[in-house]
């Protein structure tokens, strides 16, 4: 198993006082490293804190290590409150200096190829007001997608509070994209690969009669599961109906932005 720490790059001041903050670009900051806790804010140097890690030091920025051990990581965030999430690719969600893991979906996620597992998780913007987390991971038999909201506390993920949202089949173990978002406009945003194999041999991403090789973007305060949002051009026409990507006739699926 490998362990990896998680390193911060901040910005630091050239003087001998506390260095500026690090404040993450755009509207949004649930999931995101909005602002570092007073605890993690630099008191040294740039070249001091630089001359740490035997490199260098660039104007204006210096690295600290906040945290280790952690297994495959491939997101982490500052949810509102100032707990840090780290999720593992294995299927953990785990909390900076927390020993109980925030959640454990590795009972339901597949990691048969390298690039399946817990891959994205986006925190709704009003959180903890609504205290709504949404994850995607693999899942097998048969290879899929998964998008479900769970409800949460900084602390713990309710796994009880499960509500799927919804499966996109997989035709391979690679190219499935995951990363998951919410725009400025409160909508939850999925980046879905291509489906895999190599070269993208089905046409999904020139296809619109398939959710792979897409952007989508769900109103996951609309109607449920979803809403389409009504400004999304491709939601009439061109036959892009539930039943022809056999999701069923009560799922709508023109998603793509």
């Amino acid at each position: 198993m490998i362990l990896v720490s998680i390193v911060l790059l901040v910005a630091c001041d050239d003087s001998s006082g506390p260095a500026q903050r690090a404040h993450a670009s755009g509207p949004q900051s649930p999931g995101f490293v909005a602002s570092l806790p007073e605890a993690l804010e630099p008191r040294t140097r740039t070249a001091e804190c630089w001359a740490a890690q035997g490199v260098p030091a660039p104007a204006g920025v210096c690295l600290q290590t906040v945290s280790g051990g952690f297994s495959k990581p491939l997101w982490a965030g500052v949810i509102p409150g100032g707990t840090t999430w780290v999720v593992e690719q294995d299927g953990v969600v785990r909390a900076v200096g927390q020993a109980r893991p925030v959640l454990d979906l590795r009972d339901r996620v597949s990691r048969a190829g390298s690039e399946e597992g817990l891959l994205g998780l986006a925190v709704h913007p009003r959180f903890p007001e609504d205290p709504r987390v949404f994850l995607y991971w693999s899942a097998a038999r048969p290879r899929r997608s998964v998008i479900a909201s769970f409800e949460a506390t900084p602390q713990q993920i309710d796994l009880t509070s499960e509500q799927v949202i919804l499966e996109i089949d997989q035709p391979y173990g690679n190219h499935n994209g995951g990363h998951l978002a919410f725009g400025p406009e409160g909508h939850l945003y999925v980046g879905l690969g291509d489906g895999g194999s190599g070269g993208d041999p089905a046409g999904h991403g020139q296809r619109p009669l398939t959710l792979l090789g897409s952007m989508l973007r769900l109103d996951v305060d609309g109607a449920r599961p979803y809403g389409i949002p009504a400004d999304n051009p491709f939601a009439q026409g061109g036959g892009r109906s539930s039943r022809s990507l056999g999701l069923g006739p009560s799922k709508p699926v023109a998603l793509r932005l």
